[in-house]
């Protein structure tokens, strides 16, 4: 009867033993994802660089085109301004010219 229980708790045992084996080879095959993660918290943080890069770039792109317009501006106001003059001191204007102060004045009503 020892020699029976003996038996019983040896085999209970490689069971076990067996049981364990299986779940360390299970758990064995699952692949370490801190490189993954590592791999994925560089791309993440390059992302997030070239974001920020990107940003200011559109950021004095939209400077530069707003300090644009107001030069135009400047210049179509100096050069309706030169007109008044040059009408006033009867200097001709060409026909070119007038039409296009007149489309400029129709498109500034529109707006």
């Amino acid at each position: 009867m020892l020699v029976s229980s003996l038996r019983d708790v040896i085999r209970k045992q490689s069971e076990e033993i067996e049981a364990l084996r299986l779940q360390l080879s299970q758990t064995a095959n699952i692949p370490d994802r801190s490189k993954e993660v590592d791999d994925l918290k560089a791309q993440l943080a390059a992302s997030a660089t070239k974001l920020t890069k990107e940003d200011e770039r559109r950021k004095e792109m939209e400077k530069e085109q707003e300090d644009l317009y107001v030069l135009l501006d400047e210049v179509n106001t100096k050069r309706k301004r030169d007109k008044v003059l040059m009408r006033q001191a009867s200097l001709d204007v060409s026909e070119d010219e007038a039409e296009d102060e007149d489309d400029d004045e129709d498109e500034s009503d529109e707006d």
